[in-house]
Parts: C-alpha cells; structure tokens; sequence
C-alpha cells in the first residue's frame, strides 16, 4: 500500500495558517489598497496550482478567504465569488468612491477606476451586499464617499447588521462643490447593536440631543472623530462634546480633533466631571479655550497616556499683558499627575530600575512675516512592558501661541501662560519618588520660558541621570551678550547626572565653525558643575553625537506609537 505523502499527513487547519500568514505578510508589505489586493490573488492562484491537495485546502478554506477584504469599488462578479467561498464567516466590507485618500496619504479613485465607474460598481455591489445574509455577517466597514452618502444610507436601511463591530467613515470634501457633507443621520447607526469601534475621519459633525441619544445605544472601545473644517464646526458646545462622551463609559480609545468655534458664540460649558475610567489612550485637539473644558472636566485613570494638542485663538498682541488662559487645563493636568503614585502610575510603566523616564522639552518659532507664532511641547517618554520594550509618549501637551515680545514681556507684570504651566508641572509633580531615574532632554528657547520652566528642571534635577542639550539656534549678538549655557547662568547642578549628550557633531544642526565656541562653554559649564558638587563625585560622560547615536537609540522608537498603534480595531492608526 503506497504511503502518504508528509505534505498531506499535516493538519488542514496547520496548512490553513500558513496560508493565511502569507497573505497577511503581503498585506503588511503592501500599503496601497488595490495592489496588495492584486498581490494576494495572484499568490493564491499561484499557490493553488502547487498540487491538487493545495487547491482543494484552499477552496474550502472559509477563513482565508475571509480575511481578503471586500472592495465594493470592484468587479461584482470578484465580489460575488469572495462572499460565497466564505460561507459563514464574518465579512469587512471596504469601498473608495470618486477622489479619496489612500492609507499613506495619497489620493485617487478606488480600484483604479473613474468616479462614473466606480458609482456603477458601488451600485451593483450594494445590492449583493443588502440581501440578508451576507449583511448579517458584516464584521467591519470602511468607506471613503466624496460628498455623497445616498448609497451608504440604502445600505443601512435594509436592515440591522448584528455583526457589524466596525465602522470607518471618511469623507472628502471638494472645494469646488462649494458644500459640506453633515455626518451620516441617526437612522444609519440604530441597527449596529454591538458596534465597538466607530471613526469618523474628516466628516462635519456638532453633536446634539438626537445624536447623543444615538449613541446611547451602542458600547463603544474606540471612537475617533477627526473634522474636515476645523474653523467652521465642531465647538459651539462644548457641553454637548462631554455629554455625548458621558453615553460612552467603556471606551478605551478616544481621539477628537476638532474646531475652535470661531463662526459662531461659545456657549460657557458646565462643570459636571466626566468620568472615563477605561480609558487607555486619549488624543484631543482644539483651540485652547475649549481645551480648558475639556481637560478641566475629564478625569482619567492613572495610566491613561494623554496627548493635547492645542493653538491660541487670540491672535496678534495682547495690551497689558493679557494673555490667554491655560486654567483649565493645568487643573486638569495637575489632577492626572497626582493620580500616580510615582513618576510611572499606580500600574508600573516600568520593566526593571533600569529603565529611564524621559522629559522632552521643545519650543521653536514658527516663520511667518506677518504674524510669528512660538511653539511649546513638552512629552513625557516612559518605559512599558511592550515585548520587546518600547519607549512610548505617555504624556504629550503641545502648544501653539501668538508670539510674545520682549517689549510685552517687559511691559506686563503677568506671568505668560507656559511660565504659569511650569508652575503647574513643579507642583503636580513634586510627590514622585527619588532616586529613579530620569533623562532630562532640552531643545528650548530660554527667552521663551522664564524663570518658572528652570525652577521646574531643579525639581527634576535630583533625579537627572542623562541630560540631553540640544545647542540653541541663537544669532552671533545672542552669543556675545550671555558667554555663558544658560545652564551655568541659572547655576543648573544635576548632582546624579551620568551622561550628558549634546548634537554638536551635527554639522546640519550646528554649523563646523561654531562648533569650537559650543564645546568650550560646554567644558566650561561642567567645570563650573563639578565644583558645585561633593569632592569625588564621578564627571558625567560627554557624548557629541546625539541624534546619530544616543538619542536616536533612546528615544525615537516611541516617538510616532500613538498614530501606528492606537487601537486594535483601528488598522491604519490615527494619523493626522
């Protein structure tokens, strides 16, 4: 009796994840839609006529042929075959109608075809897609409509989808057609009982009573709304935002980038918390007047990583030193830090004593002739258990403000909002434990700081085991007026510090000729440090090539994690 080829002794189900795995390699190799569609059909034609065995594991594989998303852009007769070899398993359902944006930014029609054809297709698809039993087991959708949601509303009305976990909706709006396309209404939503995951991307949206009792009805994990026009919708109501969000209390996953409210009145918000504790990862950006609400009303777990993006709505120059509030969002800030225990929360963001937290501390200006503006960021980069560990931005507050002047700084007997925001961050985080470990990374500005962002540092200074300087882009009059780092003007000692990184082997960064100037008042600085410090304690190390080589090996890994990987149920992260 012949025997059994080794190829076919092994489990169908083993073969069946091999299959899968080089389909999915594919789709992670391949950002354009349409081509690493074409690529997966091509190797498993291929694949198929390995042998007669192949081919038939491959036919009645359900789930492999689920796992190829379902494009209603293309032919239906492709549409056709895919849902019928993947009987019963659940379906994702993608489409791109007329001018859209690709997953790396690009834009252009779906599938390669003209609006007119792709219309066509949308319509023949739709009507396979609506019968019952292949809406019944949609799992994820995700369309891109140029200002025209009819056919998606036919979709929904056909019935419920209890499957249906996932929805992406992304909108192109065409200058040209002088219009805005308002979110999809209620109706198409009531029939997605188990919706998890809902994604708005570049859509027009003011949340409502109608609205928000909509989403009463549904138990979202991640929910991210993204506005196409920012200056128009969005923050008339701040209230309305936090009430609709109040309906949401399992949700891990939040993102809202949306307007300043500048075409009509804001309306003052009430003051009722909004709690959110579930929340691992939240991402908001508006104009800081309603940041203010937002931050001062959210109260979030420990070791939720919270990234604020933020701009001035005042504009221009602000007599008697009036500058913009930043009230709400220090109380706000204030409240997540004394939350944690210590600098890494009450659930450790820390694999072993090790591991460094790191401070990131930016600020630049921002070119314009006719109206300059300054930007200010600080992140805090920590330690997590991601295998193998990551360094990822836990906490991440950015701001863009109209400039300030040496003449209005010297006029106003105010504190500007950032020295009033280190005022904040020196007393949030004086409860941290010492003798961790922190490296202290500073890329600042000084004149854009004051007094109060070094009164922060020296509360960090105990700590301070690795300081990165990055050289100032100051003119040559700057330099001959302050000789001296405005660390050694501000007497700045780090009595732990071990390394001391700078870029001045960047001849981009720091021009060759004045890198000779640099390094003496560097030398000049840690002289003078030494002195200040017991006798015997060890000289940092000096290193000279800090983005080629330590930074770039301590901090770069984590710097885009939370638009690569925000959400498992969201492929394509949350880029802006």
């Amino acid at each position: 009796m012949p025997s059994t080829p080794a190829r076919e002794r092994m489990p169908v189900e083993l073969w069946g994840l091999v299959f899968r795995a080089v389909l999915q390699n594919i789709q992670s190799r391949n950002s354009a839609d349409e081509e690493g569609f074409q690529l997966q059909i091509s190797t498993l034609t291929r694949l198929r006529g390995v042998s007669k065995h192949w081919n038939e594991m491959i036919l009645q594989d359900r789930a492999l042929w689920a796992s190829l998303p379902i494009n209603i852009g293309r032919s239906s007769e492709l549409v056709s075959l895919l849902i019928e070899r993947s009987k019963p398993m659940p379906l994702a359902i993608c489409g791109h109608l007329g001018r859209c944006a690709h997953r790396d930014g690009r834009f252009g029609h779906g599938c390669g075809t003209s609006k007119k054809e792709s219309l066509k297709r949308w319509l023949s698809n739709l009507r396979l897609l609506i019968m019952d039993e292949p809406r019944m087991r949609i799992k994820s959708l995700e369309v891109c409509c140029c200002n025209d949601f009819s056919m998606i509303e036919k979709f929904f009305e056909q019935g419920p989808c209890p499957a249906l976990k996932t929805i992406r909706f992304a909108i192109v709006f065409s200058p040209a057609e002088d219009s805005y396309l308002q979110l999809p209404p209620s109706p198409l939503l009531i029939g997605t009982p188990n919706l998890q995951c809902l994604v708005l991307n570049h859509t027009t949206f003011s949340p409502g009573p109608s609205t928000t009792a909509t989403f009463k009805a549904f138990s979202l994990v991640h929910l991210c709304i993204l506005l196409a026009a920012t200056k128009c919708f969005g923050m008339e109501n701040t209230s309305q935002w936090l009430d609709l969000l109040r309906t949401q209390p399992k949700l891990q996953f939040l993102t809202l980038e949306i307007g300043d409210g500048s075409m009509s009145p804001r309306v003052p918000c009430r003051s009722e918390p909004l709690f959110l504790p579930c929340l691992e990862r939240l991402r908001i950006v508006c104009a800081m007047d309603d940041m203010n609400d937002f931050i001062r009303s959210m109260v979030l777990p420990p070791t939720c990583n919270l990234r604020i993006e933020s701009w001035d709505t005042t504009g221009g120059s602000r007599p008697d030193g009036q500058w913009q509030t930043m009230q709400g969002v220090n109380e706000g800030i204030k409240r997540y830090f004394q939350s944690q225990s210590t600098i890494w929360g009450e659930a450790g963001r820390i694999d072993t004593p090790e591991d460094i937290v790191f401070c990131a501390i930016t600020t630049a200006r921002l070119p314009d002739p006719d109206d300059p503006d300054d930007y200010f960021q600080i992140e805090f980069n920590g330690p997590s258990k991601a295998n193998p560990p990551r360094r990822i931005p836990y906490f991440h507050f950015s701001y863009i403000m109209s400039h300030i002047t040496e003449d209005e700084l010297a006029s106003s007997d105010r504190p500007t909002p950032i020295e009033n925001f280190f005022a904040m961050m020196t007393e949030a985080t004086s409860h941290w434990t010492i003798n961790h470990k922190i490296g202290l990374d500073l890329d600042v500005d000084e004149l854009q700081l004051g007094d109060r962002f070094f009164d922060f540092c020296r509360s960090l200074a105990t700590n301070v085991r690795t300081l990165i300087f990055e050289i100032p882009k100051y003119s040559s009059d700057y330099q001959e007026r302050y000789p001296l780092l405005y660390l050694h003007r501000k007497e700045m000692v780090f009595p732990v510090l071990e390394h001391f990184v700078t870029t001045l082997q960047d001849d981009v960064l720091v021009p060759r000729e004045s890198q000779p100037y640099w390094r003496r008042k560097i030398s000049d600085y840690l002289d003078w440090a030494q002195t200040q410090l017991p006798s015997g304690t060890a000289r940092p190390d000096l290193f000279e090539d800090g983005h080629s080589g330590y930074i770039a090996d301590v901090m770069d890994e984590g710097i885009d994690y939370l638009h690569r990987s925000f959400c498992p149920f969201c492929s394509q992260g949350l880029r802006r």
